[in-house]
């Protein structure tokens, strides 16, 4: 396996199967750890986009979000490079999609309490039209 450290803490590593790299994700690595806030909300407000990339000569599309409208609502996500001397364009924005999986999770579960909620709010009128439908 290929590890990656940087100032003698393990960043990931990649599979010497499949070659997918991991970032380090355990728990004796992190500290504060505390429920994440709520996403839906932030969720709905993205826009994602088909776009281009100018350097890419067969004019690919590619589905993804903008790195400066994510940054919006997820700063956590958007990385700023220093390209300087190295790109025509300085300090490129990246974005970590990898941890926006998070994310969807985390929407997904909301949703599903509100689901839930639904759920039980029409039981409980289907429950009463059959009370006065009875009477």
């Amino acid at each position: 396996n290929l590890n990656l450290y940087y100032n003698n803490a393990f960043m990931g590593g990649f599979s010497n199967v499949t070659g997918v790299y991991t970032p380090a994700s355990d728990e004796r690595l992190k500290k504060n750890i505390v429920p994440a806030y709520s996403v839906l909300d932030k969720v709905l407000q993205l826009q994602p986009k088909t776009y281009q990339y100018k350097s890419d000569e067969t004019n690919r599309s590619v589905f993804g979000l903008i790195a400066q409208e994510l940054e919006k609502d997820f700063p956590e996500f958007v990385y700023i490079n220093n390209t300087k001397g190295k790109s025509d364009i300085e300090d490129i924005h990246t974005i970590d999609y990898a941890g926006l999986s998070v994310v969807a999770i985390k929407a997904i579960q909301e949703q599903q309490s509100q689901i839930e909620t639904l759920k039980q709010e029409i039981q409980e009128l289907k429950n009463l039209l059959l009370q006065v439908h009875n009477k």
